[in-house]
Order: structure tokens, then sequence, then C-alpha cells
């Protein structure tokens, strides 16, 4: 997710009491003149403890009161959105997702990170691609979504899987893959499908160096696996029709 999906972080590590001492002071004085930045900590706190219908209940008390906070009206409605799809209610985030595209002026970074989340829950979520069997309604908005931050690397990368995956379009999705990478270098998951994408088209080398920067990256799930694969295409004989090497370094 965008960065103001987890804003404010500053004394997460305190939870319990700062749970506790924030209930405290809406128990005490219900009207407190900072309830509504209350009410979005700890929104933020429980939803990051999974407690996400105690989260909803006061991200939907914040949106409600009209005085300033640290979000704006539209990141909290994207949180609610969020929260609707990290319990599966579908529907539900769906319409809210939508609904938040139709303010007016949105931040391009809400935009964007609300395109994308709305385009991969179509391409993911079954129930949502009865209707769009080709897939064509989850790249628009992954396109869109590059179009209000085209510095997305996960919207880049997100783009790249819709297109490889469910369209058969390797030279866009390699496209995608490419920006995704130079974005965000240490992006794993878009160096091993961009390495997968290269080996399929019997790009090799090109191949054995995105699975290489894939294992540089700490958030690099499977290094073994991918070592083992970068030996085996070792002893490959190099091929490499229009090899892209200068990006992959």
């Amino acid at each position: 997710m965008s960065d103001f999906t987890s804003q404010p972080v500053d004394f997460f590590f305190f939870f319990p009491r700062a749970i506790k001492a924030f209930q405290e002071v809406l128990y005490i004085n219900p009207t407190f003149s900072r309830a509504k930045e209350i009410h979005l900590r700890l929104g933020l706190m429980f939803k990051v403890n999974t407690d996400y219908e105690t989260s909803l209940k006061h991200f939907q008390l914040a949106l409600i009161d009209s005085n300033l906070c640290t979000l704006s009206k539209a990141e909290i409605q994207f949180h609610i959105a969020h929260l609707y799809e990290i319990q599966k209610k579908y529907r539900p985030a769906k319409e809210a997702y939508e609904s938040l595209l139709q303010t007016v002026n949105l931040p391009a970074q809400v935009k964007a990170t609300t395109l994308q989340q709305l385009g991969w829950m179509h391409h993911t979520v079954e129930q949502l691609r009865d209707k769009d069997a080709k897939g064509c309604y989850a790249i628009q908005c992954l396109q869109k979504s590059v179009e209000a931050d085209p510095n997305s690397g996960q919207s880049w990368y997100l783009l790249g899987s819709v297109l490889y995956q469910q369209q058969n379009q390797p030279m866009d999705a390699l496209q995608a893959y490419i920006c995704a990478v130079q974005l965000d270098h240490s992006h794993a998951a878009a160096w091993m499908d961009l390495g997968t994408l290269y080996e399929s088209c019997g790009q090799l080398q090109d191949a054995m160096k995105c699975y290489i920067n894939a294992t540089r990256s700490k958030a690099c799930l499977n290094t073994a696996a991918l070592a083992q694969r970068i030996k085996l295409l070792q002893v490959e004989p190099p091929f490499s029709l229009a090899s892209t090497s200068s990006l992959l370094c």
C-alpha cells in the first residue's frame, strides 16, 4: 500500500497503553476537541491489530466529524473501503472504492491507490470477475492508477501480472515489469515475474539477472528456490533476441 495508509505510526509500539489512554479520554470527555484525531488513531491501531470491526467503527466516527485531523476525508474513506476488502466484503468494498473515485479533486496518491486496489480486486476475486471474463475492467483500473501516479512501482507490477497472466500480452507485461523494477529496485515479486517472462521467451541471461536481483531483496521469500534456478540457468546455453541487460543491473 502507499504511504498514507500507514500514517501516523509514531507510537504503535505502545498499542495497549495508547489504546487504553485514548479510550479513557473519550470516556471522560466525549466532546473532546481532538476526538476525531483519537478515533483516527484508534482506527489505525485496531486495523494493524486485525480487529477490523472496531477499526471500522472508529474510522466511521472520524469520517462524520467535521474537524481537521492528520488524514484527509478521502484517506479515511479509503481505509473504510480497504477494511471491507480485507474482511472479504467485496461488494461493499467495490462500492466504497468506486464512490471514492467520484470525489472532486481527489488527491493523486489516493486516486492511484484506490484504482490499484479496485483493479487487483477485480482480477483476483472470482465473484467480481463473472461479468468481466476478459479482465478489461481490472486492466483499465490499473492503467488509470499508473496515469494518476506514474511513480508507483506496485501499480506497474500489478498491471504486468494482469497483462501477462490474463491477456497474453508479453511485450506490454515486459514494459510494465521493467517500469516496476526501475521505480522500486527491491520489488522481489516484480523481478521474479520479469525473470519468468524472460525465461519463457528464451532470454535466459536476462532471466538469470532478474532472479539474482530478486534474491538481493529483503522481501524475497524463496531465495533458496531461486538460487537453484540460477544454477540451472548458468549451465544453459546463452540466448537473447533482444537483451535489455543494461536495465537489469
